[in-house]
Protein backbone atom coordinates (compact mmCIF):
# COMPACT_ATOMS: atom_id res chain seq x y z
CA UNK A 1 0.00 0.00 0.00
CA UNK A 2 1.18 3.89 -0.70
CA UNK A 3 1.85 6.08 2.18
CA UNK A 4 0.85 9.00 1.91
CA UNK A 5 2.12 10.73 5.36
CA UNK A 6 5.57 11.90 3.36
CA UNK A 7 2.77 13.80 1.11
CA UNK A 8 0.53 14.64 3.76
CA UNK A 9 3.21 16.97 5.81
CA UNK A 10 5.08 18.30 2.23
CA UNK A 11 1.48 19.61 1.78
CA UNK A 12 1.05 21.07 5.29
CA UNK A 13 5.02 22.41 5.17
CA UNK A 14 3.98 24.31 1.78
CA UNK A 15 0.18 25.53 3.62
CA UNK A 16 2.19 26.21 6.75
CA UNK A 17 4.56 28.36 4.60
CA UNK A 18 1.96 30.36 3.22
CA UNK A 19 0.22 31.46 6.23
CA UNK A 20 3.71 32.41 7.98
CA UNK A 21 4.23 34.60 4.97
CA UNK A 22 0.91 36.34 5.43
CA UNK A 23 1.56 36.51 9.61
CA UNK A 24 5.13 38.05 8.73
CA UNK A 25 3.65 40.43 5.62
CA UNK A 26 1.21 41.80 8.26
CA UNK A 27 3.67 42.10 11.10
CA UNK A 28 5.78 44.41 8.64
CA UNK A 29 2.86 46.19 7.64
CA UNK A 30 1.92 46.67 11.48
CA UNK A 31 5.29 47.88 12.24
CA UNK A 32 5.43 50.08 9.36
CA UNK A 33 2.22 52.34 10.23
CA UNK A 34 2.96 52.18 14.46
CA UNK A 35 6.57 54.08 12.99
CA UNK A 36 4.62 56.48 11.08
CA UNK A 37 5.54 55.31 7.68
CA UNK A 38 2.02 54.38 6.23
CA UNK A 39 -0.86 55.49 7.79
CA UNK A 40 -3.50 53.11 9.54
CA UNK A 41 -6.01 53.06 6.28
CA UNK A 42 -3.08 52.18 3.90
CA UNK A 43 -1.84 49.42 6.35
CA UNK A 44 -5.21 48.22 6.52
CA UNK A 45 -6.03 48.33 3.14
CA UNK A 46 -2.12 46.69 2.11
CA UNK A 47 -3.24 43.61 4.97
CA UNK A 48 -6.74 43.24 3.03
CA UNK A 49 -4.83 43.23 -0.36
CA UNK A 50 -2.11 40.86 1.08
CA UNK A 51 -4.85 38.30 2.63
CA UNK A 52 -7.00 38.25 -0.66
CA UNK A 53 -3.45 37.32 -2.27
CA UNK A 54 -2.70 34.83 -0.01
CA UNK A 55 -5.52 33.61 -0.30
CA UNK A 56 -5.78 33.21 -3.97
CA UNK A 57 -1.86 31.54 -3.33
CA UNK A 58 -3.46 29.39 -1.29
CA UNK A 59 -6.12 28.03 -3.46
CA UNK A 60 -3.40 27.77 -6.61
CA UNK A 61 -1.08 25.61 -3.83
CA UNK A 62 -3.60 23.26 -2.70
CA UNK A 63 -5.42 23.12 -7.10
CA UNK A 64 -1.86 22.12 -7.80
CA UNK A 65 -1.05 19.64 -5.69
CA UNK A 66 -4.33 18.14 -5.80
CA UNK A 67 -3.51 17.90 -9.93
CA UNK A 68 -0.28 16.46 -9.17
CA UNK A 69 -1.83 14.04 -6.78
CA UNK A 70 -4.24 12.75 -8.93
CA UNK A 71 -1.59 12.68 -11.92
CA UNK A 72 0.37 10.32 -9.33
CA UNK A 73 -2.56 8.19 -8.34
CA UNK A 74 -3.33 7.63 -12.16
CA UNK A 75 0.51 6.32 -12.85
CA UNK A 76 0.44 4.22 -10.04
CA UNK A 77 -1.28 0.54 -9.85
CA UNK A 78 -4.66 1.52 -7.72
CA UNK A 79 -7.34 0.21 -8.00
CA UNK A 80 -10.11 2.75 -8.11
CA UNK A 81 -12.69 2.87 -6.19
CA UNK A 82 -15.05 2.62 -9.14
CA UNK A 83 -13.17 -0.04 -10.34
CA UNK A 84 -13.05 -1.86 -7.44
CA UNK A 85 -17.47 -1.65 -7.16
CA UNK A 86 -17.53 -2.90 -10.74
CA UNK A 87 -15.42 -5.77 -10.33
CA UNK A 88 -17.86 -6.36 -6.77
CA UNK A 89 -20.99 -5.91 -9.47
CA UNK A 90 -19.30 -8.44 -11.48
CA UNK A 91 -18.15 -10.69 -9.35
CA UNK A 92 -22.06 -10.93 -7.62
CA UNK A 93 -23.23 -11.63 -11.10
CA UNK A 94 -20.74 -14.51 -11.80
CA UNK A 95 -21.53 -16.16 -8.44
CA UNK A 96 -25.88 -15.24 -9.35
CA UNK A 97 -24.98 -17.36 -12.33
CA UNK A 98 -22.81 -20.19 -10.62
CA UNK A 99 -26.04 -20.48 -8.21
CA UNK A 100 -28.60 -20.80 -11.37
CA UNK A 101 -26.13 -23.19 -12.50
CA UNK A 102 -26.05 -25.55 -9.91
CA UNK A 103 -29.62 -25.67 -9.23
CA UNK A 104 -30.88 -26.42 -13.02
CA UNK A 105 -30.57 -29.95 -13.45
CA UNK A 106 -28.37 -31.44 -16.16
CA UNK A 107 -29.51 -32.13 -19.83
CA UNK A 108 -29.97 -35.59 -19.88
CA UNK A 109 -30.05 -36.24 -16.14
CA UNK A 110 -33.34 -38.08 -14.92
CA UNK A 111 -34.50 -34.81 -13.35
CA UNK A 112 -34.47 -32.81 -16.74
CA UNK A 113 -38.05 -31.71 -18.31
CA UNK A 114 -39.28 -34.09 -21.09
CA UNK A 115 -37.31 -33.28 -24.33
CA UNK A 116 -34.27 -32.11 -22.87
CA UNK A 117 -32.51 -35.60 -23.10
CA UNK A 118 -29.38 -36.24 -25.29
Amino acid sequence: MVSLDPLKKAILAGLGALSYAQEKAAQVIEDLAQRGEITRDQASKLIKEYAQRASKDREAFCEKVAGEVKNLLDRAPIVTRAELDALRREVASLRAEVVALRVRPAEGSPDAPAGETS
